[in-house]
């Protein structure tokens, strides 16, 4: 029988974990990788000795990934976010896939965005795929993508039907600061990269995010949430530029 690891990067995650763990109750062993939480998680972790609970030092979201991977036991990686959930329909089909003879070695899974548990159905979130399954060994991160990772793998990929709930974001606050926290890592990639500021893309890529997602990519039918979610992830442009542009100057 295939084993898989499913794998999470924790930080501050206590109200998510003991969900978390029941939800990945059909894997074959439990990966935290911690970035030195502050909160309960340790203290709530005394109840699931099972469970295998790694801190390391966080530097980005793909050299943790790497890292995750060096540490997971299990044949096959399944990631998942702390707020993100397995249906029950996309557990049972990597169940039959992974035990299939012959299948590629990573596939793209599609997510489905919630809000206060309301389905975010536009706003540009509508086809969003993500690798979150992949074979050991066959593939790693990008560490020149510190935020948004790549995958880098040889050979084919599949893509799953069922999909991940993810329930982000629980209120305006919390959005903003991801988003200023995501923009910043990107910007620290872009100086990384050598690329140069420029007042346009300062001004125009998140005026062009907006509209896109708001306008050509249906925002404006998921009402308010969808208004915020749109506002937001251009808010989070303008942040990376003013960023690259602070560090640059």
């Amino acid at each position: 029988m295939v084993k898989i690891s499913g794998v999470v990067i924790t930080y501050n995650e206590e109200k998510h974990i003991e969900a978390l763990i029941k939800n990945l109750d059909f894997v074959d062993e439990i990966l935290f990788i911690d970035s030195f939480s502050t909160d309960n998680i340790t203290k709530i972790l005394e109840n699931y000795p099972s469970v295998n609970f790694i801190q390391h030092r966080f530097k980005n979201f793909a050299s943790q990934r790497n890292f995750a991977i060096s540490k997971a036991c299990g044949e096959w990686i399944l990631f998942l976010d702390a707020d993100e959930r397995i249906s029950t329909e996309l557990r049972n089909e990597i169940l039959t896939i992974i035990n299939k003879p012959s299948k590629p070695v990573a596939y793209k899974i599609p997510r489905k965005f919630y809000i206060n548990n309301k389905p975010i159905n536009f706003s540009g979130l509508q086809t969003d795929y993500i690798f979150r399954l992949f074979k050991k060994g066959e593939a790693f991160y990008d560490e020149n993508k510190y935020v948004h990772e790549q995958l880098n793998f040889s050979g084919d990929f599949g893509l799953l039907n069922a999909y991940i709930k993810h329930y982000t974001y629980k209120n305006f606050s919390d959005y903003k600061n991801k988003t200023i926290f995501y923009a910043n890592l990107k910007a620290k990639e872009l100086v990384d990269s050598k690329k140069q500021f420029s007042y346009f893309k300062l001004i125009l890529k998140p005026l062009y995010k907006f509209f896109y997602n708001y306008i050509f990519r249906l925002g404006f039918l998921d009402g308010k949430q969808g208004f915020i979610i749109c506002y937001l992830n251009a808010y989070g442009v303008y942040i990376r530029y003013k960023k690259l542009k602070d560090l640059t100057s």
